[in-house]
């Protein structure tokens, strides 16, 4: 019995430090490479060095920086790229390179076989293809990346050697041949935005993909979109189509059946840009990760309470495309007060005591997009605005000073209402003004009772003609104050 006891302490002992073993982290030095937002909104890109020793991590930066630099320039990450995190991962392999066995039947003659002990254990000749450059130690990934970076979205292996290679997947693979950045542009096309490789070679099973399918009817076919109504389907290879979209036959591994939506594309040869579709695809894969237009909002509390006598002011920040082609509008319940700004002030006194809902629209409206069937680039924001009586006012109070509340809408188009209030009976001016003081228009000009008033202005001057789109400026004088208020007509 004390045998099986001490056998039993034993046993869980081992256990015990074997499960501890496996449950420690394997843990690599993480450089922020680019970091435009918080994990959560952002696409965060990392980089796992691949063959480099602890010697090499300085090359393995100016790898991957070599890298980036061709990924920004290239549409449509260029125009994207505030919503890319990019982070490079310092995996230790214990050999500097990678595998070449030399079994593939297209290795290139000259080329000799080696072997390295590296990390993800890559390897040349994958299923004997000479150029399939493959990490097989996807698992060993996975956990560099689970206990390095969990917030990845997309993910490089980056392999220290010089000869051509490369793979899509899971992990994009690639190594630092001269063409690297045409291989990492091309092998992300697979691993971030689910694109098919668009040439004909490889003999490997077809599929339909955002760029490739079998389909030839025109009304049918995904990328319709972008199809002219002039452009034959199936399309002619010919110089006269060679920059529309169509329908050329030839992609995905095969000659014939197969088709692509145009004549050349990064996804079918390096060295020339993405096609529309694939741009398309690659826009809504970053939206599908990010999953909002708007960066930052005010106030955060969704639900608001406000006295009739107050305003509150609402802000948002768009998300950063270049040039920025997201556009806003916002709404009181279902009237459109203002449109293209990011602040909106919400004047209690023109509404009165009741129930209301502000929301804010916004939409990306590229040029890269025809098709958003799952409204990816629309996100709107809502808040519930509860307008309480001004009891004060109900009583017959009168403020103590004179007052010119901001104009609302503020940017207008066509009209906008301006309010003050009198403390005491008084004459009043109240005129508009150009940013260079000349006097656009008088919209009052008389003797007036305490108390509050309103106004609108239609964007007309004196002489009834309509003025241009820019700043303009109110200003309120009465006996005793001079007060001014700007503000934005936007025709």
């Amino acid at each position: 019995m004390k045998n099986r006891l001490i056998f039993a302490i034993i046993s869980a002992c081992i256990y015990h430090l074997l499960f501890t073993v496996s449950l420690q982290a394997e843990v690599f030095p993480v450089n922020d490479i680019l970091v435009t937002g918080p994990r959560d909104e952002r696409v965060n890109v990392v980089f796992l060095a691949e063959g480099y020793t602890a010697g090499e991590f300085g090359q393995f930066e100016l790898d991957v920086q070599e890298i980036l630099n061709d990924l920004f320039i290239t549409q449509p990450y260029m125009e994207y790229q505030n919503y890319f995190n990019v982070y490079a991962i310092e995996v230790l392999s214990q050999q500097s390179g990678t595998d070449h066995p030399a079994t593939a039947d297209d290795c290139p003659p000259d080329m000799p076989s080696f072997h390295a002990n590296t990390y993800f254990n890559s390897t040349f000749d994958y299923a004997g293809i000479h150029r399939l450059l493959v990490a097989k130690n996807e698992q060993a990934a996975y956990e560099v990346l689970e206990d390095n970076l969990p917030e990845w979205d997309v993910a490089f292996i980056v392999v220290n050697t010089e000869y051509y290679g490369g793979s899509g997947g899971a992990f994009a693979t690639f190594s630092m041949d001269s063409a690297a950045p045409e291989i990492a542009l091309h092998e992300m096309g697979h691993a971030f935005a689910d694109l098919a490789d668009e040439y004909e070679y490889g003999g490997l099973t077809p599929y339909e993909a955002p760029n490739t399918t079998a389909e030839t009817v025109r009304d049918f076919i995904k990328w319709r979109f972008w199809i002219e109504e002039t452009t034959p389907i199936p399309t002619p290879e010919t110089s006269t189509y060679s920059g529309v979209v169509g329908l050329f036959e030839g992609a995905v591994y095969h000659a014939f059946g197969w088709y692509r939506p145009k004549l050349n594309c990064k996804m079918r040869a390096l060295g020339v840009p993405f096609c529309e579709v694939c741009s398309e695809q690659t826009v809504l894969s970053i939206y599908n990760l990010v999953q909002t237009t708007i960066a930052d909002y005010e106030p955060v509390d969704d639900s608001l309470t406000v006295s009739e006598g107050e305003t509150l002011e609402f802000i948002i920040t768009r998300m950063q495309p270049v040039p920025n082609t997201i556009e806003t509008a916002w709404y009181v319940d279902t009237d459109l007060i203002a449109s293209d700004v990011d602040t909106f002030l919400f004047d209690a006194s023109l509404y009165g005591a009741g129930e209301y809902v502000v929301r804010v629209n916004a939409v990306d409206m590229t040029s890269l997009v025809r098709n958003d069937p799952d409204e990816f680039l629309f996100s709107n924001l809502e808040w519930d605005v509860t307008v309480e009586e001004d009891i004060t006012a109900s009583e017959g109070i009168i403020p103590s000073k004179a007052r010119l509340d901001q104009n609302y809408p503020n940017p207008f188009n066509p009209v906008t209402t301006i309010s003050y209030y009198l403390p005491a009976a008084d004459k009043v001016s109240l005129k508009v003004f150009d940013p260079a003081g000349r006097e656009i228009a008088t919209l009052v000009d008389r003797f007036e009772e305490a108390g509050k008033k309103s106004v609108t202005w239609n964007g007309l001057n004196s002489g009834g003609e309509q003025v241009a789109s820019g700043v303009y400026f109110f200003r309120l004088d009465t006996g005793t104050e001079t007060i001014v208020k700007k503000t934005v007509l936007l025709r």
